[in-house]
Order: structure tokens, then C-alpha cells, then sequence
């Protein structure tokens, strides 16, 4: 009783709570709330910076005489030779224009990912790429339904097209319009694509997010500008978030909210909706709730730890079956480790005081380690299996991203680690919620096994009063953050 009593003392005199007792209006998450804010709004002051300047240059090729004199001159040309082949003075007459118009775009329009001149038609009578659609017609065929071609169609002045897929460049493009007009008669558009690189670089960033957190783009209709910190392959236009989460932050404008991501993890954000050229986004900065949690047990005293360990391992919900038929295709011995990677379980036995920890990344690899007190964790200089075990998954298993995934179960009749076995494993980049901690003090040994296929960890304890085993799905134990989130004002 005096172990409960110490340690909700402590952690309150930590963890101060709400009058409403809510995570989300705690001191503690409002460090973070606080920290993502800063973060969104230097993003969005750098994004409206940026665009504005982007705007700027595309507006001044309306008072630019060269550029609009060759447009004028491309224009005539284009019209004269469009239905016959070139004589040789309309040749040299079209490579000096091209090599004109081409110095012209990168001494003072190069932001541009291309420059293309339409006519009044429609023709598309230049571009400095010269891909598909060169010398096609905006508002006919498969470029009509382009949203180019109907805004063009909608309105001669001042246009700034959202990102879309743009099937001609094969890569999603924005677009800045500006009408040409010569003696007051609309003779086209000046057409400059404007690609998503410069701005997804701006929000690239890492620093003060720690390893989970991110600052993102979404559009109107949900889909992410901006590529995801989590994936290999670009997110542009490609990743569709939640209906759910998304609406509801387009309707709200701006605050906070813990939400399920589009990666399946609870996560602190911090939104606003910002208007672009016209154009609605939302900007979205988050960090994981599970990183916050690790975060603030890394903050305790290693008192606070030490009784905070040995309360989650008293409220754990053991649920028993009968004794499991184990599989035992790869059995690991006393003071040694082994790897599977081919579906092969795991399978140790005899555990009583030892620790078997087993890491888990689900298709991928598994380890499984029989610890006794000759190892590091428990003071002895003999073996170091588990600093061997991370060690080897960083140099041939997972990549950093990829250790978000991994799952540590650590199992043993009785307590005789410390707290640093759980610092290590933060340090080594894990968080709390990717730690299992299961012991049963009526047994006196433990066999176990550990299935990759399934991901599935099976234990079968001898008891101590009866000679008899109980089953125990470690999968149904609840993990350190679940158990830190009961301590306080968490409930």
C-alpha cells in the first residue's frame, strides 16, 4: 500500500492534472501543444513568405516588354508555319526565340518548374520542356478536362491552379496564370508550372519533433502535399487522410486535437487553415502521444521508475489458460540468443531467475535471449546479450523508421533486472508503448515460445504450490504506456 501511495504522490507532484483530469489540458501535453504551435506557425509564416514571392515573379512577366514581345513574336511564327514545314529563315527565326525566351525564364522566372505561352485558342505554341502537350490544344482532348483547361475556360485574368496530378509531367504541379495582353486585346496566357519540390523541402523538418513528429500539408480534399517523414515513397497527392479527422479540422480552423493518424498511432496536433492563392490547406503539425508518455517517464527519478515498474507488473490483467503445446523449432539456451527470420518459432525454457526478452519486428526477424545474472542487466561482466541483440538489428535488421515497429517482451518469474534495462532500450530509440513486461511470482520457471508468423508469444508457467503449468498470452498484457497512462491524471 505505502509503494501505491508513494508512487501517485510523486507522479501527481509530476504530472499536475486538470480540474476536467484531461491529457489533452495537462501541463505536460500543453509543453507540447505549445512546442507544435511554434513549429506550425513558423512553417506557415515561411510558406506565406515563399508563396508571396513565387506570386510576385509570376505577376511581373505582365510589365515584362521582353518576355511579352516574345511571345508576340513566338505567336506569329507558331501561326505561319503550324500547317507547313519551316524554310530556313523561319528555322534560325524560331531557334533565336527559343534561345531567347530560354535565357530570359533562367535569369528571372527559373522558380518555375516550365514556362508555357497559349493562345487565345487554346494552342500551346511554347514550353521550355517541350513535353506532350507542346503544340496541342488546352481545351481539346484529354487536356480539356485538365482544371488548367477550365479555369483558362472560366476566366482571362489572374489564376492560381491548386496542385493536381498533372499527367504530362508525370508529377503533381500547381499553375500561375497571367492573362497577355497587347493594345488592350487578350491575345492568351502566360502559363507558368509550379512544382511541389521547394515547398515539400520547407516542410522536411525534424528538428524539436523528435522521432516521431511531422509537419504536413493537406488539401481540401484531404490528400497530403507535402511527403509523409514515415514513408519511402513520395505522399503527394497520394496519401488520402481521414474523412473523420481532416473535415472536422477544415471546419474548426485552428486548435488542438489527439488523433489516430494515418499510421495508426494516438497523436497530439496542432492545425490551422491557411489560405493560399485562394486555395484552402491545412497545416498540420503532430507528435506521437506514446512519445510524450516515454518522454515524461525518462523525467523520473529512478525511485520513481523502480516503483512505477513493479506497479504496472501488480495491476497487469493476467489472464491463464491450460498449458500450451509449444513449438520448440529453434531453442535458445541459458546465456545466449538466436535470431529466426524464416518462420521457425523461438523457444527457451527453464526461465526462473533469468529473463527472457524477445524482439519482434511482425514479417520480418525475431530474437530471442535467455539472460542470467552473468549478463550486464543484472550487474555481471560475463555476457551483454541485449546491447549484442540491438546492435545487430541496427546494423542488418531495421532501418530507423522501422524501429517504431519492433515489439520487446521482457518475462520472468521474478524481478531481478533494474530500471536501466528499460532506460537502454529508450535510449536505443524505442518508446514505452513498444515494451511488454509480464512476471508471475506463484511460478517458479517459465517455458517459452515465440511464434514469428503469428507474432505471438506463448508462456507456460510451472507453479510453485501445484505441479502444475498455466498458459499465458503475452499479447494480451498491456503495454508501459498503457500501464503510465493509470498512474495520474491520465485515468
Amino acid at each position: 500500500m505505502r509503494i501505491i501511495i508513494t508512487i501517485f504522490i510523486t507522479l501527481s507532484i509530476l504530472l499536475p492534472a486538470t480540474a476536467e483530469c484531461s491529457p489533452k489540458k495537462s501541463k505536460a501535453y500543453n509543453k507540447y501543444y505549445k512546442q507544435l504551435d511554434n513549429i506550425k506557425i513558423n512553417k506557415i509564416k515561411e510558406l506565406h513568405t515563399y508563396m508571396r514571392s513565387v506570386e510576385n515573379i509570376a505577376k511581373s512577366i505582365n510589365n515584362d516588354k521582353d518576355m511579352k514581345d516574345f511571345f508576340i513574336m513566338k505567336r506569329h511564327l507558331y501561326n505561319q508555319i503550324k500547317n507547313t514545314t519551316p524554310n530556313d529563315e523561319q528555322l534560325k527565326m524560331q531557334s533565336y526565340i527559343r534561345e531567347s525566351i530560354i535565357n530570359l525564364y533562367l535569369e528571372r522566372y527559373m522558380v518555375f518548374y516550365d514556362l508555357l505561352f497559349i493562345d487565345e485558342n487554346g494552342e500551346i505554341f511554347y514550353t521550355n520542356i517541350r513535353q506532350s502537350d507542346f503544340h496541342k490544344n488546352i481545351f481539346k482532348g484529354s487536356l480539356a478536362k485538365t482544371v488548367l483547361s477550365k479555369k483558362l475556360k472560366e476566366n482571362n485574368g489572374d489564376l492560381f491552379v491548386d496542385y493536381q496530378n498533372f499527367d504530362v509531367s508525370k508529377e503533381p504541379s500547381a499553375f500561375f496564370i497571367q492573362p497577355c495582353i497587347v493594345k488592350g486585346k487578350h491575345i492568351g496566357w502566360f502559363v507558368m508550372q509550379f512544382a511541389i519540390n521547394k515547398i515539400n523541402e520547407m516542410f522536411s523538418v525534424e528538428q524539436h519533433l523528435g522521432n516521431t513528429g511531422e509537419v504536413f500539408i493537406v488539401n481540401e480534399n484531404r490528400y497530403m502535399l507535402t511527403d509523409s517523414r514515415f514513408k519511402v515513397e513520395s505522399s503527394v497527392l497520394k496519401t488520402n487522410l481521414s474523412k473523420e479527422n481532416i473535415s472536422a479540422k477544415f471546419k474548426e480552423r485552428s486548435g488542438h486535437k489527439i488523433v489516430t493518424d494515418y499510421r495508426g498511432y494516438k497523436a497530439l496536433t496542432s492545425f490551422e487553415v491557411v489560405s493560399i492563392m485562394g486555395s484552402k490547406w491545412l497545416i498540420i503539425a503532430k507528435i506521437d502521444e506514446n512519445e510524450i508518455l516515454t518522454n515524461l517517464y525518462t523525467r523520473m527519478s529512478k525511485k520513481q521508475k523502480k516503483d512505477f515498474i513493479h506497479q504496472s507488473l501488480s495491476n497487469i490483467n493476467y489472464k491463464y489458460t491450460k498449458q500450451y503445446d509449444l513449438l520448440k523449432d529453434i531453442e535458445v539456451d541459458m546465456d545466449e540468443y538466436k535470431r529466426t527470420s524464416n518462420n521457425k518459432p523461438l523457444y527457451t525454457h527453464g526461465v526462473s531467475t533469468c529473463t527472457t526478452f524477445i524482439f519482434s519486428l511482425k514479417n520480418k526477424f525475431a530474437y530471442m535471449a535467455h539472460v542470467s545474472a552473468l549478463d550486464k542487466i543484472y550487474g555481471g561482466n560475463q555476457t551483454d546479450l541485449i546491447n549484442r541483440i540491438m546492435k545487430q538489428i541496427d546494423d542488418f535488421d531495421a532501418v530507423r523508421m522501422e524501429k517504431n515497429n519492433i515489439k520487446v517482451q521482457i518475462i520472468s518469474p521474478e524481478i531481478r533486472y533494474t530500471t536501466s534495462v528499460i532506460d537502454n532500450l529508450i535510449e536505443w530509440g524505442l518508446l514505452i508503448s513498444q515494451i511488454q513486461l509480464t512476471h508471475n511470482p506463484k511460478a517458479k520457471y517459465a517455458n517459452i515460445s515465440h511464434s514469428q508468423t503469428s507474432n505471438t508469444t506463448l508462456v507456460n508457467w510451472n507453479l510453485q504450490t501445484l505441479s502444475t503449468f498455466e498458459g499465458q498470452n503475452i499479447e494480451n498484457v498491456t503495454n508501459l504506456a498503457q500501464e503510465f497512462k493509470k498512474i495520474s491524471f491520465f485515468k
